[in-house]
């Protein structure tokens, strides 16, 4: 991106630099990721918008059509054609008959207009303006009686029956969607807010839409991959290779994942191969990595190329993995590429992982590891991994501990607790 620094002006490109350097990130790597972010924004905000403008739409027409004649201009009457100029009934003709005026030119210049065609050309923000923001009152009755007589209809699931939260968010939306188009900074949005204010809006009018649109939305894939999170960091190995870490991607990282687990089962199973991993169901839990549910994970990378990765899972009683100790305790995995080890990576790797969880609120997780690992047991009590019995909670109980639990493998870590101003850790 460093090429597009000419093409923008200084005030824009400040913002950025600016940025990076408070955080430590690069401008040109904010630049990028700043445009990742928007165009994964508009993917889910078409789709919402999409749902709002089929669900209001089918409500109007059938409002429109019921209306007394009284409600409706000289020029028309009662007819599922609300979109056209002059053809809404009052109130709803106050609110959208300007704009949709301004689509009816735009469309009537290439011929023949239909009610569809309008909708179409109407801006997110019409949407917006047919929601009432505010309590009831005298300035804002006519919403508040479209709202009751139609628009509430389009917005079923409306939690209580209240649209000033759906339209607030629907603002907030727009504005988003605003300052996407124009090309502005997003350095200041919060992506989950702002994908949480997409699904309640997509949620308010159909709960199975809402959870296709979160399934397919790269917003927190994308956001993850921040600059100026800490996961998004490099360090120097011992041999003096700049080593990066990033994100972890559980579709693209999948076979990393896959060579990971088998790497930390060879220490059980000497004759373990890739298919065992991918083959066994007890296994398999470790590399389902589902973001949605909470987990995720980070990679150490050379060049490019990956050579170690950690993360974090959740899981239920239902299915678990062998350090599973509650709903609420994630499960911990690591592992480096033969070749690199020794290089301080594992270390990296934990501390980068580890404070991610606590940015994210976690402050326990747990690990398996075989009694004679001493030198990974070593490395985790470093970080204030302790057996069960050892009691590192305030209270001295780690809480029940599951039976189907091999104890004697099973570490857990109060992050909160972690000393980081040891000395033998590299930065």
């Amino acid at each position: 991106m460093e090429g597009m620094e000419p093409h923008l002006s200084a005030a824009r490109w400040l913002t950025y630099s600016t940025e990076a350097s408070r955080t430590g990130a690069s401008a040109e790597e904010l630049y990028r990721w700043n445009s990742e972010l928007g165009s994964a924004f508009l993917e889910v905000v078409g789709h919402v918008e999409c749902c709002v403008r089929e669900s209001v739409d089918t409500a109007l027409r059938a409002w429109n059509l019921v209306q007394d004649g009284r409600r409706f201009s000289a020029k028309a009457s009662p007819s599922t054609c609300w979109a056209f100029p002059d053809h809404a009934a009052s109130p709803l003709r106050g609110i959208v008959n300007q704009k949709a005026k301004e689509a009816y030119g735009r469309v009537s210049r290439r011929g023949h207009a239909t009610n569809d065609d309008i909708v179409a050309q109407l801006s997110f923000g019409v949407w917006v303006s047919l929601l009432p923001r505010e309590c009831r009152s005298s300035k804002n009755r006519g919403r508040w009686l479209l709202w009751d007589e139609a628009v509430s209809r389009a917005f079923p699931r409306c939690r209580g029956g209240d649209p000033v939260r759906v339209a607030k968010a629907m603002e907030r939306i727009r504005e988003l969607r605003n300052r996407i188009a124009h090309s502005e900074n997003l350095l200041a949005v919060d992506p989950e807010a702002r994908l949480a204010d997409c699904l309640l809006i997509a949620a308010a009018i159909d709960q199975e839409a809402a959870r296709e649109i979160a399934a397919i939305s790269r917003v927190r894939f994308v956001a993850q991959r921040d600059p100026r999170r800490q996961v998004n960091r490099a360090f120097l190995g011992d041999s003096g290779e700049r080593i990066r870490i990033r994100p972890i991607e559980p579709a693209t990282d999948r076979f990393l994942l896959y060579c990971t687990v088998l790497g930390n089962v060879l220490t059980d199973n000497p004759n373990a191969v890739l298919r065992t991993v991918m083959a066994s169901p007890d296994l398999g839990i470790y590399t389902n990595i589902n973001l949605g549910r909470g987990d995720f994970g980070i990679v150490a990378e050379v060049s490019g190329v990956p050579v170690g990765c950690a993360w974090l899972i959740f899981a239920d009683d239902g299915k678990h993995g062998y350090a599973y100790i509650g709903s609420d305790v994630p499960e911990l995995s690591i592992g480096v590429v033969d070749g690199w080890r020794g290089e301080g990576i594992g270390r990296n790797l934990l501390r980068a992982l580890l404070d991610e969880a606590l940015r994210r609120g976690i402050v326990r997780c747990s690990l398996s590891v075989a009694p004679s690992n001493t030198r990974a047991r070593a490395l985790y009590a470093e970080f204030g991994f302790r057996p069960p019995e050892c009691g590192n909670d305030d209270s001295g109980d780690h809480g029940a501990v599951r039976r189907s639990v091999a104890t004697e493998r099973l570490m857990v870590a109060y992050i909160r607790r972690v000393d980081r101003s040891m000395a033998s850790r590299r930065q």
